[in-house]
């Protein structure tokens, strides 16, 4: 039976939790991440700009990790497609301008 950890949650409360580690902050990144590589680039991609812009800088910032560890990397179309959504360029948070 695997044991249960007392972890610190984000919220700052101390919750059971079968896991070891606590991703839940991680968890709408590496999904519009998993969006953005699944997509297969025909016609206007279904994500919204609203999908980023809610993300916080350090979960935007985990986004782009994900999708720099795609081992075949992404297609220009795709990058193209996430700038125009995005506008990655005009940011002025170095941590996302330098990723």
């Amino acid at each position: 039976m695997k044991k249960k950890h007392n972890l610190l949650c984000i919220c700052n409360k101390i919750q059971q939790c079968n896991c070891r580690y606590h991703t839940k902050l991680f968890d709408a990144p590496r999904e519009l991440a998993g969006e953005w590589i699944s997509w297969n680039g025909e016609g206007e991609p279904s994500l919204g700009k609203l999908d980023y812009e809610n993300l916080s800088p350090v979960q935007k910032v985990e986004f782009l990790n994900t999708l720099l560890s795609e081992p075949e990397g992404l297609p220009i179309d795709k990058l193209q497609a996430m700038q125009s959504v995005y506008h990655l360029n005009s940011t002025i948070n170095h941590d996302i301008k330098y990723r």
